[in-house]
């Protein structure tokens, strides 16, 4: 997929559930929601090598050429 989202990150559903998970804090502004925010985050991000290499292994050079393509894997020009 290089189009919409997946043009400029390769993985636009885990950075919506970043944005989701730190814009509860709006809504429940405690300890709480802020370590869950943390750990859903973490969670996802920790996961995306994983998945990456799962990729790689079911595609081959078609993905490799989408990495080089898509450079960034969640915030364009940070990862």
């Amino acid at each position: 997929m290089t189009q919409g989202s997946y043009a400029s990150v390769r993985h636009p559903m885990y950075r919506a559930a970043f944005y989701l998970a730190f814009s509860s804090l709006l809504v429940h502004p405690n300890a709480g929601q802020l370590l869950f925010a943390i750990l859903t985050s973490a969670g996802f991000l920790g996961f995306i090598p994983f998945e990456e290499h799962q990729l790689i292994e079911a595609r081959g050079d078609a993905y490799r050429n989408y990495m080089r393509a898509t450079p960034y894997r969640v915030f364009r020009g940070i990862w």
